[in-house]
């Protein structure tokens, strides 16, 4: 018999993957939870090497404590909530990688333009998987003992993201469509890094909507399909803008944009 799925989240927040697991989503704050939380992990049960951030070890005990001591008319939500607190108090958020590889980026435009409201949510979550570098390419692959080979199938280059996105022969003539419409959007020679590291803000609102769409299109459909024609990518381009037309909610700025820069 398994482990009890609120077990689980437990012992996945105090081995180090604590991150995201304190959400208010209804299973969470539940009784149950709660419940495990205070009585399922005792000190003398785990081995001290099981709890490797220390001070979320500290931080959990000490609300524990408080926690476990509490009249029983306790609000579920107010003590977790409780201990989420302390927890983040006693140790901030790691740095994602790709932060920390590149802390010259200006990050916050690139997340803001990951979730512009101008491109829809399959787009914003397949581009955020390309800023992070979390595709399976062969370069990662190999890095991670994977696979026997880093290169591309169709070119004799190491298959990174960056090739994928620009410079391999099966996705060069959409690239050269997408950097000459982002290098008139922009008013600078785009680049892979404008894909994957997007920190651009154009003053005009048409422009920066239209730019943060094609752009978050071009990785969306390469991150997805892995390779493509340009054919098959002119029809994705043109679906996709009929698509975003089509929208209740479309953004004004992005309804101009498409309309003049997208043809």
């Amino acid at each position: 018999m398994g482990i009890p799925v609120v077990q689980k989240k437990c012992l996945a927040l105090f081995t180090g993957r604590w991150q995201g697991v304190l959400v208010d989503t209804p299973d969470s704050f539940a009784g149950e939870w709660l419940q495990v939380l205070l009585g399922a992990f005792p000190l003398g049960v785990l081995q001290r090497r099981v709890w490797p951030a220390a001070g979320h070890f500290a931080a959990f005990h000490n609300c524990r404590t408080t926690a476990a001591a509490a009249e029983p008319e306790v609000d579920a939500r107010t003590a977790i909530r409780a201990i989420y607190t302390e927890l983040v108090n006693a140790a901030p958020a790691p740095v994602p990688r790709v932060v920390a590889k590149a802390p010259d980026v200006q990050w916050q435009l690139v997340w803001a333009n990951v979730r512009h409201e101008a491109i829809p949510e399959d787009v914003q979550d397949g581009w955020w998987k390309a800023v992070h570098d979390l595709p399976a390419t062969r370069h990662r692959l190999q890095r991670i003992g994977r696979s026997d080979t880093r290169t591309c199938p169709r070119c004799a280059a190491p298959d990174t993201l960056a090739h994928r996105l620009a410079r391999c022969s099966a996705i060069r003539d959409a690239w050269r469509w997408t950097r000459a419409t982002l290098t008139r959007l922009l008013g600078s020679t785009a680049t892979p890094r404008t894909l994957l590291q997007p920190a651009f803000a154009p003053d005009d609102p048409d422009r920066h909507a239209t730019a943060v769409w094609v752009t978050g299109h071009h990785v969306h459909l390469v991150v997805t399909a892995a390779r493509t024609d340009a054919a098959s990518f002119a029809r994705y381009i043109v679906r996709a803008k009929a698509k975003a037309l089509a929208r209740a909610a479309c953004p004004p700025a992005l309804q101009r944009g498409l309309a003049t820069f997208v043809t």
